[in-house]
């Protein structure tokens, strides 16, 4: 009888930890989405006030091919990772170093698979599918974003395996702050060079966020992944390879669609302009 108390009294205890883990997580994703969706807004008010009515629509013509790229690169890696994880601190199959090390090389081994094919191609959307050249190097310029994003992706999918999601919320409104900082500083300083130069200062600028995002969740990564040598399970690097691979795919599929209808967007808009012989230049005006 007396076990039988403990027992339950344990039980109470862990059921009362989870119950009050997940209410501060949620608490904190709140706040956190509801000052990340603060910050984006400002960011683009900013962003129309400098780049002005052309510049803001090339951007946004521009975005959707861009987001494309991002979603591709980054592999649905952050919902991988964070499946892998938290089941493998149940399993304890792989050592977490084991799960950032594998992810990490293919993570990045396939963002600079679609870099190349984007380079490929980036003429081609830029100007045979959206008809605008001055996109050429805003979209060109995006590929420095997606190793970052992939990485990214990673990190905030082991920390929140790992039930650490105010390390993602920090991550997130780190990335967003230094976005806004950067885009909006260097917009002052080459206000009066050509649009094609300030949209592509923008892109730059989000992707020297991702890269500060980055910087940030490595310098969390040592004290979770501390392994001891003795207790550290052999690799199995192909089943390891294969879960991520297979999980990631299935997901990045999954989004395929959505990510694909955006896309396509502004070219069938662009498209159908052309065709009422509408001047390329007025195109950019109408699609904001």
């Amino acid at each position: 009888m007396e076990k039988t108390t403990i027992f339950m009294r344990k039980e109470n205890k862990k059921t009362k930890f989870f119950k009050n883990l997940i209410v501060k997580n949620t608490i904190i994703l709140i706040v956190s989405s509801v000052l990340i969706k603060g910050l984006s807004l400002f960011n683009r008010v900013i962003l129309t006030r400098l780049l002005g009515n052309e510049g803001i629509s090339l951007y946004v013509l521009s975005l959707p091919t861009i987001m494309l790229l991002l979603s591709l690169g980054g592999f649905s890696l952050n919902i991988t990772i964070n499946k892998i994880v938290s089941e493998n601190e149940v399993s304890k199959q792989y050592s977490r170093r084991q799960i950032i090390n594998q992810a990490s090389i293919i993570g990045l081994l396939f963002s600079f698979i679609m870099i190349i094919i984007f380079v490929i191609f980036a003429k081609v959307i830029s100007y045979n599918l959206l008809k605008q050249p001055n996109a050429y190097f805003p979209i060109l310029s995006s590929i420095l974003i997606v190793p970052f994003v992939a990485l990214n992706n990673i990190y905030r999918g082991f920390y929140n395996g790992l039930n650490k999601v105010n390390i993602t919320a920090n991550s997130n409104i780190i990335e967003q702050i230094t976005r806004l900082f950067l885009s909006t500083t260097l917009l002052f300083l080459f206000k009066e060079k050509p649009i094609t130069f300030t949209v592509t200062i923008t892109i730059i600028a989000m992707a020297i966020g991702e890269m500060i995002q980055a910087m940030y969740n490595i310098s969390k990564l040592h004290k979770f992944i501390k392994d001891n040598d003795e207790k550290t399970p052999k690799l199995n690097r192909k089943a390891l390879n294969e879960e991520i691979i297979s999980i990631s795919l299935s997901q990045t599929t999954s989004h395929l669609i959505a990510n694909v209808s955006f896309f396509l967007e502004p070219i069938i808009y662009t498209y159908a302009l052309s065709k009422v012989l509408i001047d390329s230049n007025q195109i950019i005006y109408k699609y904001e």
